[in-house]
Formats: C-alpha cells, sequence, structure tokens
C-alpha cells in the first residue's frame, strides 16, 4: 500500500521542468488535490478494515431484559463469528476498502493524463520547446540577445510545430475525459453517502434468526474523510471546467484577449486602406497612422504561427505559457518570431540630446562632463495593456552604459486624460479622430511654442557623462516588472577641437550634426 502510494505520488507530483512550464494554475491546484486523496488514504488505513476489524457486536437489547431461557444457549459461542458475519453481509465495500477508494480517483485521473500525453506523443515537444528557447527565456532578462542567439533554434521550433495539432488535441480530449471521470467517481461518493460506519455507527444483524446489535468504530473520523474528499472532488471539478471553459472560450485566456483585440485592429486598418479616403491624409510622411503607427508594420505584423489553425500546439503552448510563467514570456518569445510584432512593444520616437548649459566642470583637474535628456513615447500595446491586463502594470526601465551618477530610472505609463485632468487640460475628441487639449492656467509653465499633444511624453535625464566616450542606453518595456523589449540606443559625445577648446574651455563639445538630429540606433 505504502509503495502504491509512493509511486502514484511521484506520478502525480514529479513533473519535468518542461511540463512545469506549461503547467498552469489550475493544474498545479488539481496535482494538489489528488494528493491530498493520497495522503488520506494512508492516514485512514490503520483504522480500516485491512489491518483488522474494528466493528463490535453484541447480542441485541431485546434479549437483555428478559428471562434468561429465552436467550438462545449458544451465543457465545457465535460472538466472533457472528463480528465478521455482519461486517461481510452490512457494511458497504465503500467503507471497507476505504484507502483503496480513496486512491480511485488519483488513480483514474492520472492515468488519462499519462494516457493521452503518450498517444499524442506530446512529451517530446514540450521538451523540444522547452530546451531550445522557454528554458533561456525564463532564466534572463537580457532580451536584446535572445533573438541573435537563437536563430537555429528558431528556426527549428518552426519547422517542429507546422501543420501540428496534437498536443492541442491531446489536451482538449484529456479534459473532457478528467471531466467526466471526476463527474462518475463523484456520484459514486454521493451514492455512499448514507451507507454505515459514515457518522451513523450503529446497525443490527440477524445472524441464523438471532438479531445482534453492532457498532462501528471512528465513524466521526470516517465521516470528516468522507466530506474532504467530496471537497477535493468539487473543487477538481471546477478546476477542469474552468480549464475546458478557458480552451473554448477565447476570453477567458488573457493572452488570447489581447492578442485578439490587436488582430482585429489589424484587419479594420487594412481594411480601411482599401475603403477609406481619409486614411492617406490622417498619415504622416513617415506612413504612420495615429492610432496604429506606421501601416507597413500593420501588414506584416500578422502573428502566423499564433493564429494559424493547422498549428495549434504553438498558440496552446504559448496560452499555457502565459497563466504558468507569466504574460511576459509569451510575448517575449511572440517577439522573436515575428519582428513586427516587436516594433509595436518598442517605445515610439526614441530620441536623445544634449542638455545645453549643464556640460560645466567644477575644476581644472576633474574631468568635463555632459548631460543627456533621453525621450520617448507609449509603445503601441501600451493603451491596450492599460484596457485588457488592468491589473498589470506597464512601465519603462531606461539604463545607461557605462554607469553614470544613476544609470537606471524606470516610469510607469500613465494615460493623458488622468494627467490633462491634473493640470486642468481639456481633452476633446475631433471629428476625424484626433485629440486636441486645451490649457487652462499652466501657460507660466509651459512653453507657448510647444504643442503639448505632440511633445515627447516621456522624459529623463542622466549627468556626469565623461567627454569623449560612447555610451549605450538601454529602454525596455516592462510588464509587472519583466522585459518584453528593448531598444538600444547610441549616444556619442565627441571630444573639442582646438578652436572649439579655446572659444569654451568649460563646456564640451556638441555633438556633430548627424549624431545631435539622429543619435538614436535600435537594434
Amino acid at each position: 500500500m505504502a509503495a502504491l502510494a509512493g509511486d502514484l505520488s511521484k506520478a502525480i507530483l514529479g513533473q519535468s521542468d518542461a511540463a512545469k512550464a506549461f503547467r498552469p494554475w489550475w493544474d498545479t491546484v488539481e496535482d494538489g488535490l489528488m494528493y491530498a486523496f493520497v495522503i488520506m488514504s494512508l492516514v485512514t488505513l490503520p483504522m480500516t478494515f485491512l489491518s483488522g476489524n474494528p466493528v463490535d457486536c453484541a447480542i441485541h437489547r431485546q434479549y437483555w431484559y428478559i428471562n434468561n431461557s429465552k436467550v438462545p444457549h449458544y451465543t457465545r459461542f457465535i460472538q466472533n463469528y457472528a463480528k465478521r458475519y455482519c461486517t461481510e453481509t452490512n457494511l458497504s465495500m465503500f467503507l471497507l476498502y476505504l484507502p483503496f477508494t480513496l486512491l480511485l480517483a488519483p488513480l483514474l485521473l492520472t492515468a488519462i493524463d499519462k494516457f493521452f500525453i503518450k498517444i499524442f506523443r506530446c512529451e517530446n515537444k514540450l521538451d523540444q520547446f522547452y530546451s531550445l528557447l522557454v528554458k533561456e527565456s525564463l532564466s534572463t532578462e537580457d532580451v536584446g540577445s535572445l533573438e541573435t542567439d537563437n536563430i537555429k533554434d528558431l528556426h527549428e521550433i518552426r519547422q517542429a510545430f507546422r501543420n501540428s495539432s496534437g498536443c492541442y488535441k491531446s489536451y482538449l480530449y484529456r479534459t473532457v475525459s478528467e471531466l467526466l471521470c471526476v463527474l462518475c467517481v463523484l456520484f459514486l461518493y454521493i451514492q455512499h453517502s448514507n451507507i454505515y460506519g459514515i457518522l451513523n455507527p450503529f446497525f443490527n444483524c440477524d445472524v441464523h434468526g438471532t438479531n445482534f446489535e453492532c457498532v462501528i468504530p471512528n465513524s466521526k473520523f470516517f465521516f470528516i474523510i468522507f466530506c474532504l474528499s467530496v471537497s477535493c472532488l468539487l473543487g477538481y471539478t471546477v478546476c477542469t471546467g474552468y480549464n475546458l471553459a478557458w480552451i473554448l472560450m477565447p476570453r477567458l485566456n488573457k493572452l488570447r484577449t489581447l492578442l485578439k483585440h490587436y488582430k482585429a485592429k489589424h484587419r479594420h486598418m487594412i481594411d480601411s486602406q482599401h475603403h477609406d479616403t481619409d486614411i492617406g491624409r490622417r498619415r504622416d510622411s513617415a506612413g504612420r497612422h495615429p492610432e496604429l503607427g506606421s501601416t507597413n508594420n500593420l501588414v506584416a505584423g500578422r502573428l502566423e504561427m499564433y493564429f494559424d489553425k493547422k498549428s495549434r500546439d504553438f498558440s496552446l503552448l504559448m496560452d499555457l505559457l502565459a497563466e504558468s510563467s507569466g504574460l511576459v514570456q509569451s510575448l517575449r518569445i511572440l517577439s522573436m518570431f515575428d519582428r513586427q510584432f516587436r516594433q509595436l512593444w518598442i517605445p515610439k520616437d526614441i530620441h536623445l540630446s544634449k542638455i545645453d548649459g549643464f556640460a560645466m566642470i567644477k575644476s581644472e583637474e576633474e574631468e568635463k562632463t555632459v548631460s543627456i535628456r533621453v525621450t520617448w513615447d507609449d509603445c503601441m500595446f501600451a493603451d491596450d495593456v492599460h484596457k485588457y491586463l488592468g491589473g498589470s502594470i506597464l512601465e519603462y526601465t531606461v539604463e545607461i552604459q557605462p554607469q553614470t551618477e544613476a544609470s537606471i530610472k524606470s516610469l510607469q505609463y500613465y494615460r493623458l486624460e488622468e494627467t490633462a485632468d491634473q493640470l486642468d487640460v481639456d481633452v476633446k475628441p475631433s471629428e476625424n479622430g484626433d485629440v486636441t487639449m486645451t490649457l487652462f492656467g499652466i501657460k507660466d509653465k509651459l512653453d507657448q511654442s510647444e504643442d503639448l499633444y505632440r511633445s515627447k511624453k516621456y522624459s529623463v535625464r542622466f549627468d556626469g557623462l565623461s567627454c569623449g566616450k560612447d555610451y549605450k542606453i538601454f529602454l525596455s518595456t516592462e510588464i509587472d516588472g519583466q522585459t518584453v523589449t528593448q531598444a538600444i540606443s547610441t549616444f556619442s559625445s565627441e571630444k573639442s577641437t582646438d578652436a572649439e577648446k579655446s572659444k569654451e574651455e568649460t563646456q564640451c563639445d556638441e555633438p556633430s550634426k548627424e549624431n545631435s538630429e539622429n543619435l538614436v540606433k535600435t537594434v
């Protein structure tokens, strides 16, 4: 019995690293509920009928207060026989073999799980996907090197998951089978809720014409075990039902909800390119649309592997990874497979500029320093994350290397409407879909020539940069502290010429015209 329980515990909890990476919270809860059955089975073993017969029987009380001559003289000889006879004829097998009854649910459900994994050969694909890509993504935040270091692995995964839906079918069929199985086991438990021994310790037994009254010890303990077992089965039923709904109803899937909204917006804008004559006038010189940015990104960023109905394994693993390890891991991997989708997570209009008037030295011995400002706007998905992932925090982290006085700074996403309320700004959508903002009472705080709507939304400053050094600025888009994508920009502060040194000894050089106008190189 102990060996069986040990092997079953290993089968329930002994998941591989690859399986754990794609195991959502409801499967983890189900594993815990099944393990609870194993523990209850081991606890009840010493108190049940497998280790002895705890039932005790005595002559029925109707013989206690009558003439002794009416009591059969052979009663004392059949006392032990009566106990065993009454146990076999009146007690249910559900209670007689309670430890094995408790193991029935985990045995059946674990067998179903292993059967569908084996028949559809899902374990090899899980190991392949995990070892080639997911393992490294989970262990690092350097997303900039993930794609360049795994080009061959990305190609191999594309080939392996092309026209592959075995894992999806296995997961769906397994879930349906487990739901039916747990309902049958639950019905079995409910059907035996009124048997002797579960909060009903006394029963009468006729032994070949002689009445005995028997008692089952520990009936309250058995009742508690029974209630815990039913509760575990109900919990398992709820988890499995939610699992099935999660597979069939995309709105329960956070990742799929976000990407379906992106796909719908993408389709709408593509249709508008052919039918809406105003679209051309609403784009700027760079071909950007005010809502979605570059229309080239719209055409290319289609996430074909995720939405391909013939290759559902890839989308299923991405959804499961989002539920088990966080949404960021799936978005990060999707960005590696689709570069245009990656661009939608990179902040827009990143610009680096030197701050005039701050490149001063304190003494002749100290090295000349310069200050720069990094400005940018929200990535394309910022508003969607706020709308569809309200519980998640979107923020931008800026890091400069080599390190300066404060080398890492973070800014959290905010909506312009909320800031407008704080600054007493009137925000009104116009007929063409643009947003107009009217300022009240803050003209003394803002430059009159600056258009608040077109100005950069975010800005950070770095001081203490040495003249003559090249610096890298890493701008990361993060959700709940985990990096989705990362843009790398370069800033070069060239050394001064002799003429410039004689003209202004206390200031660093202005960067070249090329660097000052466009200092951003996105990797």
